[in-house]
């Protein structure tokens, strides 16, 4: 038991990564405070150990239990180079994703760890998508979204909101209805999930628009009104956490367009309760990568995806929600 217990510490102290040179001062005291109690840990781990295999007269040997200490493949670190290598073993020889196959996906989710779900969403940001012949082959697929019930009213929120000028006011808006944000059926989740992605993208633009002390205002009433449990230092911490994810989700929509907008893995997850938002620890690394590693999309790929997510739009969404998501798309596209 104590062996196994041990493993797991070995295979979580083996993830940690670096802090970006982004961190923010309060990060920066946080993570060290827990670095620094994990190696007294160890240190005491270590020197007890040590102590016992003196006093019983044993020396270190190799392991001959059935169970391996720690495998190759435990030793074998994931890093944003190795991520970036499977993805592109993977795009090779493979064409832009039929938007028809792509609906299959999405109303059979598989179970994925997080990991798996970024690479897979990865190499579909390179892939593209490709738009059904016609939409009776679309339709085929049986797709039907109800206008009913949480979506409906996500949806008129979304719509109404842009229409309050009072920048901070309109913020906090899309900041608490980003965080209920949520629905079981299988379309919903995805017709959320580009709102949640609109939602995110914008914030990102107007965050960018406030001065520090108006930022900070911000999270202090934010921290009142999301997460009163909360000391004003974790919420502040944990909202560096999603800024930063809705500034890299930008930075993907700049780079990849519609295709950031297909794919629900990339729609940032709010935790204010756990700080999470739904990122492995080697992404940034990798989303460096994908950045600045591969070319923009030229504008027969932009159209391409455009004319698949429109036409998947089509089939899904009702005339005020569809005019919401492309008054987005035709504000916000990328010049080419």
């Amino acid at each position: 038991m104590a062996h196994r217990a041990l493993k797991g510490a070995y295979t979580q102290v083996m993830g940690l990564e670096p802090l970006p040179p982004t961190a923010s001062p309060d990060s920066r005291t946080e993570f060290a405070r827990t670095l620094n109690k994990a190696n007294r840990l160890v240190g005491l781990m270590h020197t007890h150990i040590t102590s016992i295999m003196t006093a019983s007269n044993v020396g270190a040997q190799e392991d001959t239990d059935d169970e391996p200490d720690v495998t190759d493949a435990e030793t074998r670190k994931t890093t944003p180079a190795t991520r970036i290598a499977e993805i592109t073993r993977s795009v090779e020889g493979a064409g832009p994703l039929p938007v028809a196959e792509w609906v299959l996906c999405l109303l059979e989710p598989r179970k994925q760890t997080l990991m798996e779900a970024e690479q897979e969403g990865f190499v579909r940001l390179l892939r593209g998508y490709e738009s059904a012949p016609s939409m009776q082959e679309l339709l085929s697929q049986e797709v039907e979204l109800s206008q009913q019930g949480d979506f409906r009213d996500i949806s008129e929120r979304s719509v109404a909101l842009e229409s309050n000028k009072d920048l901070v006011e309109r913020m906090h808006e899309r900041e608490t209805l980003m965080t209920g944000m949520q629905s079981a059926d299988a379309l919903h989740s995805f017709m959320i999930s580009i709102l949640r992605t609109i939602h995110a993208i914008r914030f990102s633009i107007e965050w960018a628009q406030l001065a520090p002390a108006a930022k900070t205002r911000f999270r202090e009433d934010a921290c009142d009104q999301l997460a009163p449990e909360l000391t004003y230092a974790q919420f502040q911490h944990r909202h560096e956490k999603l800024i930063k994810a809705r500034n890299d989700l930008k930075k993907m929509f700049l780079k990849f367009g519609a295709r950031v907008l297909m794919d629900p893995c990339w729609a940032p997850y709010i935790s204010y309760n756990t700080g999470s938002t739904g990122r492995s620890t080697t992404f940034p690394g990798t989303l460096r990568e994908m950045l600045s590693g591969f070319d923009d999309l030229t504008e027969d790929e932009m159209n391409a995806d455009e004319g698949a997510f429109r036409q998947l739009i089509l089939a899904l969404a009702d005339d005020e929600t569809m005019a919401y998501i492309y008054r987005f798309l035709n504000t916000h596209r990328r010049a080419t």
